[in-house]
């Protein structure tokens, strides 16, 4: 399976507390990638879609830490972004008005069965209030 189906497959997206300075605890056996790990590199921005419009931005991901399941790639600076689409009951007709963007790093599974993940720097993110929200893009 392709790197970019793999990709296809982030719907879920968790935030699992990765810092600024590093991983904290709740990814405990983490040890940094070796060299032989190439960079991800993402051509074009990769949107996908679930209750709302998510994009991870073109650049280069680069290897952070592996698991024993896995391996953790850095994406460049607010990478992840976040819209809703539709109005419902939780999110107002004028939540349609702002995007939400975050620093992010994405986790490919070393079974290719396996979906990855994305995942939300805590403390990153910043909401940004759109002009046009019928004209803008995440």
């Amino acid at each position: 399976m392709s790197t970019l189906n793999r990709l296809i497959s982030l719907l879920p997206m968790v935030g699992l507390g990765l810092g600024r300075g590093g991983c904290r605890t709740q990814i405990t056996s983490q040890t940094p990638a070796g060299k032989e790990i190439a960079a991800l590199q993402l051509d074009e921005a990769f949107p996908y879609t679930h209750l709302w419009l998510s994009r991870l931005s073109a650049g280069k991901y680069r290897p952070l830490g592996q698991d024993a399941h896995g391996t953790f790639y850095e994406g460049p600076s607010r990478c992840y972004s976040q819209r809703i689409l539709k109005p419902g009951p939780f999110a107002p007709d004028s939540s349609r008005n702002f995007v939400i963007v975050a620093d992010c790093a994405v986790y490919l599974p070393k079974d290719a069965a396996m979906p990855g993940k994305v995942l939300v720097v805590t403390g990153s993110e910043r909401i940004i209030q759109l002009d046009n929200p019928d004209a803008s893009e995440v």
